[in-house]
């Protein structure tokens, strides 16, 4: 079984973000997992048509 990959991104501050991708795909920030963005649009999706609204990811 292949390693996972790791940064560590270090941030003027003091600030550090690690990033670890896991052989299976899942990624994990500071340890935590993270929510595919696949999930993440049908979240924002379901969460519009429940409210009325429409969102197209732009700030």
């Amino acid at each position: 079984m292949a390693d996972a990959s790791k940064q560590i991104w270090r941030f003027q501050g003091g600030d550090e973000l690690t990033i670890e991708v896991l052989p299976d795909g899942k990624v994990l920030v500071n340890g935590e997992p993270v929510q595919s963005i696949t999930e993440t649009r049908r979240k924002r999706e379901q969460l519009s048509s429940e409210t009325g609204t429409e969102s197209n990811g732009k700030r």
